[in-house]
């Protein structure tokens, strides 16, 4: 089935180095203008993560490639929400590079997250340069003295909205433990590996028993 696929079901990569969004076969598709480059989404990068097609073992070109679509999604403002700040976190993991883990530990957990540890999706509003398209967005303005999206407190008695708008996502929780876990360890083709630079310690820790997917559990390890 893979070889009735444009490019073995591997993404194209664009005359800039960058993967490409979208495959460019059958209809010859050609350079586009990408009016939001730091859009929240980070579609042409899911054979990195969560997916394992693209990795430094195997598709050393493609990993390159996906390394740069990744800096430069996020030089140009990606990662704006808590769940795409997470997801930003596991591919930089994925990537092997542990400063950008950190870094949005750090966003997730001072940015987007209320006094309980629950994650936000902040108000976004509409990109200067890109009005005609309907979902191109950038992160609002947060309010004057506060230092995290919730902190000003909720709307009613649930809160789950609050008064600037925030609204509690699970999936920043979710996503910002999974980045975590494969900053520590990984697999590929049923093998499981270190990873090279995980995010530097704050503290002294012990963790949890962990296992790579690909080893369907049958290979495991505790962190200490």
């Amino acid at each position: 089935a893979l070889g009735r696929l444009p490019n073995m079901g591997f993404p194209s990569v664009s005359s800039d180095g960058r993967l490409d969004e979208w495959s460019r076969e059958p209809h010859g598709m050609r350079d586009y203008l990408d009016v939001d480059p730091g859009h929240r989404h980070f579609s042409s990068l899911v054979s990195l993560h969560p997916l394992d097609h693209i990795n430094p073992y195997t598709t050393p070109s493609l990993f390159s490639a996906a390394h740069h679509t990744l800096d430069w999604k996020m030089s140009n403002g990606g990662g704006h929400t808590g769940w795409s700040a997470a997801w930003a976190g596991c591919l930089y993991a994925r990537a092997g590079k542990g400063d950008g883990v950190q870094r949005m530990i750090q966003k997730v957990m001072g940015r987007y997250s209320l006094g309980n540890l629950l994650t936000t999706h902040p108000p976004l509003m509409q990109l200067d340069t890109a009005q005609k398209c309907g979902t191109a967005f950038k992160e609002a303005i947060m309010p004057g003295g506060v230092n995290s999206w919730g902190e000003t407190g909720a709307v009613g008695h649930d809160d789950l909205i609050t008064i600037d708008d925030s609204k509690f996502q699970l999936d920043a929780n979710l996503g910002i433990l999974a980045a975590v876990t494969e900053s520590l360890i990984q697999s590929y083709d049923r093998k499981c590996v270190c990873t090279p630079q995980p995010p530097p310690p704050s503290t002294p820790a012990a963790g949890p028993r962990l296992g790579g997917d690909g080893a369907k559990g049958r290979m495991r390890g505790r962190l200490r």
